[in-house]
């Protein structure tokens, strides 16, 4: 292999003489096979969740399916957002309170494509 080049992750790094990439296979081929697709199993097409515990949550969902938050306080108080990557859109989902074991059904919105889920503490009513 090569040796790094120096500051090669900094923004004003200039990569124009890098030899330009190759296509080894296309989409679907070669060793990996066929990745994703409606009704295949795909360990990775999953929701992705990140945040702070007592803050602000997002949760990257890759497919236009319902998802269950987990590890919520117990009885806490919620407000949901859904936002459209697509669109860059965000629209105002609910206000929830989550279940006694910290969970939360939530409602996939009316899209086939990938869509966030942002969850905000909320004040209680």
């Amino acid at each position: 292999g090569q040796a790094e080049s120096p500051k090669w992750n900094e923004v004003g790094f200039d990569d124009g003489k890098w030899p330009a990439a190759m296509v080894s296979a296309h989409l679907g081929e070669g060793p990996w096979g066929k990745v994703g697709g409606e009704g295949e199993k795909n360990e990775f097409f999953v929701p992705y969740a990140f945040g702070i515990e007592s803050g602000v949550r997002l949760v990257y969902t890759p497919a236009g399916r319902d998802i269950v938050l987990h590890k919520l306080a117990p009885g806490g108080h919620y407000a949901a957002d859904w936002f459209d990557p697509v669109e860059g859109s965000r629209r105002q989902l609910a206000t929830f309170t989550a279940d006694g074991d910290g969970t939360w059904p939530c409602p996939a919105p009316a899209v086939s494509h990938d869509w966030v889920l942002i969850v905000e503490p909320a004040a209680a009513k």
